[in-house]
């Protein structure tokens, strides 16, 4: 029991700890208000909780997070172009192109699938599947069933490029450059 605790407390300590972000409430009234339009900061949709220790947790998916520059909802790669995060910029759009890409392309051969599926004639004058048209029929059924599979990999790529801890150390670090950058003008 004991080295199972004991464990446990060693591989808690090798777990990285972000540093903890800069108290910007105590700037003067007029940067604080410009502190607030221009802030980045991240949403993490899901359900609160209370931890044993009394503080909030939030249970959700870290992959689904909403970034916002004041109260303005930023894409992903806006977030982290102005977060001057060129590569993760980059990431995200190149991402953001794949999906788009991969939903275009299940919906193509979807389409394809029906237009073969429907041209292959269907039914004889006696209410049989007509045989002779059997390439097609099976060629329509497997374009549409590829269709469906490529359109439904591309709801996988709808998670973020980077998890909501990641993202939250960006936003700290703009916001403490940002504040620092306020306050000396």
């Amino acid at each position: 029991m004991l080295r199972a605790v004991t464990t446990t407390l060693f591989l808690f300590m090798l777990v990285p700890v972000p540093a903890a972000a800069q108290d910007h409430t105590l700037l003067p009234p007029d940067v604080q208000q410009a502190f607030n339009q221009t802030s980045l900061h991240i949403e993490l949709p899901g359900l609160q909780a209370v931890d044993s220790y009394g503080g909030t947790v939030t249970l959700g998916d870290s992959r689904h997070w909403t970034a916002y520059r004041g109260y303005t909802r930023l894409s992903e790669s806006d977030f982290f172009a102005l977060a001057n995060q060129d590569a993760l910029a980059q990431s995200a759009k190149r991402t953001k192109r794949t999906r788009h890409l991969a939903i275009g392309l299940g919906g193509l051969s979807v389409i394809t699938g029906a237009l073969l599926f429907g041209s292959s004639g269907g039914f004889d004058s006696a209410g049989n599947l007509d045989t002779s048209m059997r390439p097609q029929i099976i060629g329509g059924l497997l374009m549409g069933a590829g269709g469906v599979s490529i359109g439904l990999g591309a709801i996988g790529l709808t998670q973020r490029s980077v998890p909501y801890w990641m993202a939250q150390e960006v936003a700290d670090e703009y916001n403490d450059e940002l504040a620092r950058d306020l306050s000396t003008n």
